[in-house]
C-alpha cells in the first residue's frame, strides 16, 4: 500500500517547498521537462527553480561539510609538517666539550677550536 499526503501550501506557507518524484526505469533527467510541464498546467503562475535529481540536491547540501573538511584536513597536514620541521630546526647541535687536562682547559671556550699548550695555530 503507497501512502500519500495531501497538504495545501496555502494553509502553511512556507520559505521552499520541494517535491519529490520516483520515476521507474527513467533517468533523472529525463523526467525535468515533462514535470515542468505538468506543473504549468497546473498553475502558470508557480515559479520552478532547481529541479534536479536527489544525488545533487544531497551532494549540494553536503558541499559546506566537504569543504570543511579538505580545509581541516590541510591545516592537520600543515601544522604536522610545520611541527616536523621545527623539531629538527630547532634541536641544537651538541656541545663541544671541554678537554680532559686542566692546563688546555683554560684555552677551551664553546664554539672555537681547540689547540693544544704549544700548537701554533
Amino acid at each position: 500500500m503507497t501512502y500519500q499526503l495531501y497538504q495545501p501550501m496555502t494553509q502553511e506557507p512556507r520559505a521552499y517547498n520541494e517535491i519529490a518524484v520516483r520515476g521507474a526505469g527513467l533517468a533523472p533527467s529525463a523526467l525535468v521537462e515533462s514535470i515542468r510541464t505538468t506543473m504549468a498546467a497546473l498553475n502558470a503562475d508557480l515559479p520552478l527553480r532547481q529541479l534536479q535529481p536527489a544525488e545533487a540536491t544531497i551532494s549540494r547540501g553536503n558541499y559546506q561539510q566537504g569543504v570543511l573538511g579538505s580545509m581541516l584536513s590541510f591545516l592537520a597536514i600543515l601544522g604536522l609538517g610545520l611541527a616536523s620541521l621545527g623539531s629538527t630546526v630547532s634541536s641544537p647541535a651538541p656541545w663541544p666539550t671541554a678537554p680532559a687536562n686542566s692546563a688546555s682547559a683554560s684555552r677551551w671556550e664553546p664554539g672555537l677550536r681547540h689547540h693544544p699548550p704549544g700548537a701554533r695555530g
